[in-house]
């Protein structure tokens, strides 16, 4: 109210307020939104993408490790990598389709998912969504960067819609597949402490 009474005030006609009401509607929430952010408060929409930011990075770390496992079985013919490989696909079978669709919602958005051919898009047929606490049914469902808990869903490139843990036990399995991989091999290297001092 402060903030309105001074614009109007600062008019050269205060009738011009009610003749561009909306301009100087948005004009004054401009104002009083600065005024917020100069106090120091954050807008409540920042806060709340805070939250995505972290899923996307712990979504995007988790499949960046699945695809150093992938080098790792066609670079190396050791029966235990590529049985590390399986177990990370089975824990996170929707992994990189999952992290496919975040890095490429753009085509999502517009309905596309896998190219049968790289020159050609091919239209998603999407489908309801029913993961046990969203059901949706009837026509199908296009779903980006949804946070659902601690779930992080996406329609991926089949239509269907899919969620990735963002979790501690999804770290786990993660942290415990990494350490039995730096096992398999010998290290001849001096010991080496970490974090460095």
């Amino acid at each position: 109210m402060r903030i309105e009474q001074e614009y109007r005030a600062a008019l050269p006609n205060e009738n011009d307020f009610y003749n561009h009401h909306d301009y100087h509607r948005a004009e004054t929430e401009k104002l009083y939104r600065q005024e917020k952010l100069n106090s120091g408060e954050v807008p409540i929409s920042y806060k709340h993408r805070i939250s995505f930011i972290h899923a996307h990075s712990f979504l995007s770390s988790a499949d960046t490790f699945s695809k150093y496992l992938s080098v790792l079985v066609d670079e190396i013919e050791l029966d235990h990598v590529k049985d590390l490989k399986k177990q990370l696909e089975d824990a996170f079978p929707s992994l990189a389709k999952i992290r496919n669709s975040a890095q490429h919602s753009e085509d999502r958005s517009r309905g596309y998912g896998k190219p049968t051919d790289v020159r050609k898009k091919v239209k998603m047929n999407l489908k309801p969504i029913d993961n046990g606490f969203i059901k949706a049914e009837g026509g199908g469902v296009l779903a980006l960067s949804n946070l659902n808990g601690n779930r992080l869903g996406y329609t991926i490139d089949d239509g269907s819609y899919q969620e990735f843990e963002i979790s501690q036990n999804s770290l786990g399995v993660v942290a415990n597949l990494f350490q039995h991989l730096i096992n398999v091999f010998q290290w001849t290297d001096p010991v080496e402490f970490s974090p460095h001092i």
